[in-house]
């Protein structure tokens, strides 16, 4: 069905220690979480550090992007900790979902979580999906993914 994807910043100093020698960690890295990362070609001029990271369901999604947050800061207590964002794809129809009436279910997602959500008003162009943007530490951020996701699963 859909695939569930994620945006995930890296520090393109680091770039090389995701890849690895022509290419084996990268591929080694999708294989194990099975699925693809990518760097698409329409955010390669404007956010050079972003990868986008898509599976089959967000468990293997959110494994990936764990395991990227291993290879590029091995130290736990690194930049990871700190407030940073992550991106998701939401398709279009579950925007509803995630807004509820008046706001009240994407206030409810901030509160409970402490992550901050920036839903647009827009579709990418050309899409019937939007880029969704949580910012806050891991475990805010966490917290607030698992909600949405819990949100965009029909009853």
């Amino acid at each position: 069905q859909d695939h569930l994807s994620r945006r995930h910043f890296n520090l393109s100093a680091q770039m090389g220690r995701v890849i690895g020698r022509h290419g084996a960690t990268i591929r080694q890295l999708m294989a194990d979480t099975n699925t693809v990362i990518d760097q698409p070609k329409e955010l390669a001029h404007d956010y050079e550090n972003v990868v986008l990271v898509t599976g089959l369901d967000m468990e293997s999604v959110d494994r990936c992007i764990d395991l990227l947050r291993q290879r590029l800061v091995p130290d736990t207590r690194g930049p990871f900790n700190a407030s940073s964002s992550v991106y998701i794809v939401v398709p279009d129809e579950h925007v509803g979902r995630i807004i509820g009436k008046k706001g009240s279910h994407i206030r409810e997602v901030q509160d409970k979580s402490g992550a901050r959500v920036f839903l647009p008003k827009e579709c990418v162009p050309g899409k019937m999906e939007r880029h969704v943007t949580v910012t806050g530490t891991k475990t805010q951020r966490d917290a607030c993914l698992a909600q949405i996701r819990r949100l965009m699963t029909p009853p």
